[in-house]
C-alpha cells in the first residue's frame, strides 16, 4: 500500500488558453466530441452566483472505515455497469455530458473533494460550479466517452486506480466506433464511486434518474437550461447529505447505549465460523473477474415461485446455495461456514423534516451475518436439506433486521470499525515509510480474526423495482453487473432480478486463491441451481 500521496488536479490545460475548461487525465479518456461540446456551449445567459463559502462535512465512523483502506489503491471502489440499446441520437457526448453535469448538482457528494487532515479528521468538500461553463467543466473532469474495444469492467478494476481524494465519482460511455441512421445500437454506461460516498442502493437509484433524462425528449439545448436554471436558485443549492449515524434515531438514555453495546458484543461472541475457500502459495498480482450467469424469465418466475412455496426468499435461498455447494467440495464438515452480508438501514433513518431535496446518494449500509452447518446429513434428501438451511437463514436473518438493537447495534458496528481501519491505516503507512527508506523491518504480521468467513454474499433484491423501465422506453436495459474494486484474495456474490431474470455475479480474484478451487465451487452452486430451485 503506498502513502495517499497529494493529488495534483487531474487535468492539463486545453491549447486554447482562454477557456477555462480541462481534458480529464485518466484511463478512460474524454472524447474529443465532448471537449468541443464545452468549448462551445449552447448561447444561454450565464447566471454568476454570490460567492458562497460552505463548510465541508466531516466523515462518520463508518466512512472513516471505508475511505482509509481505499487510499492505496482503490479497496471497495464501486461500479454499476449496464448495457443498453438506444438510438445515437440520444446519445451524443455532448448530451450524455450535460445530463451527467446536470445530475451532479443534484448529488454533490459525486463531485465533492475529501480534504485528508489526520486519520479521524476527513472531511467532503463540496465543489460549486457558478455558472454553466464551470458546470460542465466539473462534469468534464469526471467522464469519458470511449469508442475502442477495450473491457471498461476490467479496465476500473484490474487497471490503475480510477478514483481519489479529487475525484470521487466517474461517468464512463461506452459507444460504436460507427453508427449511421436512427436504428438503436448497443452502449454501456459505467458509474464508478467510492464506497465512502454510497452503497449499492445509491448506484441503482441515480442510474435510474439518469436514464430518465437521458431516454426523455430534452434536447442538449433544452438541458442546459435546466442547469442554469438550478445554479440560479439559491434555493435550489442541494447541501451534501448528512452522515447515516446523523440520521439514525439516538439512544434514549446512557443505559440504552450500554445495553446496545453490550447485545452488540453478545452477538458477536456468538459468530463461529471456520470455514475458508483457502489461499494461493503464490504471491500474484490481483486479478479481478465478474463471471455472470442469468436465467430466463420463465426459469426465473419458477426459481421465485419455489422460494415462495417454500416460505422463504431468493435472497435466503443463496445464503443455502453457497453453504451446500461448498459443503460438497471441503473435507471440513465440523467447522461452521460463516457467510457476511450487508444490511439496508434507511428505513431505520429518521425521516427528514427539510423541504429541500435531499440527495438520496451517501452511505446506509449496516452488517449482518449468517452462520450455517457444514454437515451433509444422508438422512435427508438433498432439497430437503436445501429448504432447511433456507429457512434457517431466514430466521436469522429476520432475528437481525428486526432487532430492538439494531440501530445501536450498527452505531457500535460503526466505531469498531473506524477504530480497526485507523489503526490499521497507522501500521501501513508505518511500514511504507520504512520500505521507502530502505528499512522494511519486519512484515505486519496476518491479521488475527476471531471468526473466519467463507464469503460476502450481496442481495439486491428486485432492481427492477429501482429502475423505473416505462419511463424511459426508449432505451432498452439489457444486463446489469456490479461490484468493487478487491484486496487480494477477495471474493463477493451479488444476486438479484434485473430485466425480468434473476442474476448471480461473482468477483473474485483469480491469482488469489488455490487454482481450480472457485471455479468449482461456482460449477457446484449452478449444478445446485438446476437440482433444486429449477
Amino acid at each position: 500500500m503506498s502513502f495517499p500521496t497529494p493529488l495534483t488536479p487531474p487535468y492539463t490545460p486545453l491549447t486554447d488558453s482562454s477557456s477555462p475548461v480541462f481534458i480529464a487525465k485518466s484511463q478512460f479518456p474524454a472524447h474529443p466530441n465532448a471537449i468541443k461540446a464545452l468549448l462551445t456551449p449552447p448561447q444561454t445567459p450565464e447566471f454568476e452566483l454570490r460567492a458562497k463559502q460552505e463548510e465541508g462535512r466531516k466523515l462518520s465512523d463508518n466512512e472513516i472505515s471505508y475511505y482509509l483502506p481505499s487510499r492505496g489503491d482503490g479497496v471497495n471502489d464501486m461500479y454499476v455497469h449496464h448495457k443498453l440499446l438506444a438510438s445515437p441520437s440520444q446519445m451524443t457526448p455532448s448530451r450524455i455530458l450535460h445530463i451527467w453535469a446536470y445530475q451532479l448538482l443534484l448529488h454533490p457528494l459525486l463531485s465533492s473533494t475529501v480534504e485528508f487532515r489526520e486519520y479521524e479528521d476527513i472531511s467532503f468538500v463540496p465543489s460549486r460550479p457558478r455558472n454553466l461553463v464551470e458546470a460542465l467543466s466539473t462534469a468534464s473532469e469526471r467522464f469519458s466517452y470511449i469508442v475502442d474495444e477495450r473491457d471498461i469492467i476490467g479496465t476500473y478494476l484490474n487497471g490503475p486506480r480510477t478514483l481519489s481524494n479529487d475525484r470521487l465519482g466517474y461517468l464512463v460511455v461506452k459507444g460504436p466506433s460507427q453508427s449511421e441512421g436512427d436504428e438503436k445500437v448497443e452502449y454501456e454506461f459505467m458509474l464508478c464511486a467510492t464506497h465512502y460516498l454510497g452503497d449499492g442502493m445509491a448506484l441503482h437509484s441515480f442510474m435510474n434518474e439518469f436514464y430518465i433524462l437521458l431516454g426523455s425528449d430534452l434536447t442538449t439545448q433544452e438541458i442546459s437550461q435546466k442547469i442554469t436554471q438550478k445554479l440560479g436558485l439559491e434555493s435550489g443549492l442541494v447541501e451534501i447529505p448528512k452522515s447515516l449515524e446523523d440520521r439514525l434515531p439516538p439512544s434514549k438514555s446512557d443505559f440504552a447505549r450500554i445495553v446496545g453495546k453490550e447485545e452488540s458484543r453478545r452477538s458477536e461472541a456468538k459468530l463461529i465460523g471456520g470455514q475458508s475457500f483457502g489461499s494461493s502459495w503464490e504471491k500474484l498480482p490481483r486479478h479481478t473477474v465478474v463471471p455472470t450467469i442469468s436465467y430466463d424469465k420463465d426459469k426465473t418466475k419458477g426459481i421465485l415461485g419455489n422460494c415462495k412455496k417454500n416460505g422463504v426468499t431468493i435472497a435466503h435461498a443463496v445464503f443455502a446455495l453457497c453453504n451446500i455447494a461448498w459443503a460438497r467440495k471441503t473435507d471440513d464438515k465440523i467447522d461452521p461456514c460463516l457467510i457476511y452480508s450487508a444490511l439496508n438501514l434507511r428505513p431505520n433513518m429518521i425521516p427528514s423534516t427539510s423541504t429541500a431535496k435531499e440527495s438520496f446518494f451517501h452511505l446506509a449500509v449496516g452488517y449482518f451475518n449468517i452462520v450455517l452447518p457444514t454437515l451433509l446429513p444422508s438422512s435427508i434428501s438433498t432439497s430437503e436439506l436445501f429448504w432447511h438451511r433456507a429457512r434457517m437463514t431466514k430466521q436469522q436473518t429476520i432475528k437481525a433486521v428486526k432487532s430492538p438493537f439494531v440501530v445501536a447495534r450498527s452505531q457500535n458496528t460503526s466505531m469498531v470499525r473506524r477504530e480497526r481501519a485507523v489503526k490499521w491505516a497507522k501500521i501501513d503507512d508505518e511500514e511504507e515509510l520504512k520500505s521507502q527508506q530502505g528499512n522494511p523491518g519486519l512484515a505486519t504480521q496476518e491479521r488475527k480474526v476471531s471468526q473466519r468467513a467463507l464469503m460476502g454474499l450481496s442481495m439486491l433484491g428486485n432492481l427492477d423495482g429501482k429502475y423505473k423501465h416505462a419511463e424511459f422506453p426508449s432505451l432498452e436495459l439489457t444486463s446489469l453487473t456490479t461490484g468493487s474494486r478487491q484486496r487480494q484474495g477477495g471474493l463477493l456474490l451479488f444476486a438479484y432480478t434485473f430485466a425480468g431474470k434473476l442474476w448471480f455475479s461473482l468477483g473474485y480474484d483469480k491469482n488469489g486463491f488455490p487454482p481450480g478451487v472457485i471455479e468449482g465451487f461456482w460449477s457446484e452452486v449452478q449444478n445446485l441451481i438446476e437440482e433444486v430451485l429449477v
